[in-house]
């Protein structure tokens, strides 16, 4: 088990019950507006979730028998990634939100069992079981690892729905935190780099979080490297000072660089255009 699995579920229950409440005081009018997901209304946002909770759950629970293949028509482990895939993604939320769940009530029914299905689930897990093999297009995953993307998903995808509403809903900063378990996991930070094939040489950007947080990137050869470990400085390309909260948003395409810069939400030092390169490797998610 991650160290901060226990942190991760309860913040997953606590974002869980936020999003459940917050979608109960939607109006219909709302309930069909734009998201800050790109092209998806907040019902669509709604049904993947509905969808990838399903998917979640299912995957878990074949771990749990033994079985971690994918089903028939699933692309094979380690072979998919959020940018290859969004497309289907997309078409299967649009098309869940007009059919199966086009009415408010039966998407937020569908929605709130499944959260609390799948919580229940991993609750219900031993010491043994949250290591088991678990199929996602990815990679290999694991209950445990399951559980760091449903985190992912849940924060990102409420901030589409809420900051729709309310520019002044924000990722909060213990939020972030928990996420750079995410991003810097070597198994499944794939779903989200798209890498760049034009890039030759290796770059290496410090992410200053905080007074008290750091992060090294290091992409090369179409590989991306993620670590709390911060090393080689005289090495550095450049130091992006940046929040966890808004790192979430930048890494998931979002927000973006400039847009930080010019609000003085973020700073480079250090050889900028370098830095600029990060929207070729994080395209969203």
């Amino acid at each position: 088990m991650n160290p901060n699995t226990d942190k991760i579920l309860s913040a997953v229950k606590y974002q869980s019950k936020c999003l459940i409440e917050g979608l109960d005081k939607l109006t219909p009018n709302q309930w069909d507006s734009p998201s800050r997901c790109h092209m998806w209304a907040i019902k669509d946002v709604v049904s993947h979730l509905v969808a990838i909770n399903g998917f979640f759950l299912n995957s878990i629970n074949q771990s749990l028998e033994g079985v971690f293949l994918p089903s028939h028509g699933m692309p094979n482990p380690g072979t998919g990634n959020a940018a290859e895939m969004s497309d289907g993604i997309a078409s299967r939320a649009i098309q869940m939100s007009e059919t199966t769940l086009s009415r408010q009530t039966d998407a937020m029914d569908a929605l709130t069992h499944l959260e609390d299905v799948l919580i229940t689930t991993w609750q219900q897990l031993d010491e043994t079981q949250w290591d088991m093999p678990a199929y996602h297009p990815v990679n290999q995953l694991s209950p445990n690892l399951i559980l760091e993307l449903k985190l992912m998903e849940i924060i990102l995808h409420s901030w589409d729905i809420f900051n729709s509403i309310d520019p002044t809903y924000q990722i909060s900063q213990q939020n972030g935190i928990l996420l750079c378990d995410v991003w810097k996991n070597e198994v499944l930070n794939r779903w989200f780099f798209t890498p760049d094939h034009s890039q030759y040489e290796p770059i290496q950007i410090e992410l200053k979080l905080g007074t008290t947080k750091s992060m090294q990137l290091i992409t090369y050869d179409s590989n991306l490297i993620f670590t709390d470990q911060y090393e080689n400085g005289d090495s550095t390309d450049a130091v992006i000072n940046i929040s966890p909260e808004n790192l979430a948003l930048v890494i998931t395409a979002r927000n973006n660089i400039e847009d930080l810069l010019e609000t003085k939400q973020a700073h480079i030092e250090g050889v900028k255009n370098r830095a600029q390169l990060f929207h070729n490797w994080f395209r969203g998610s």
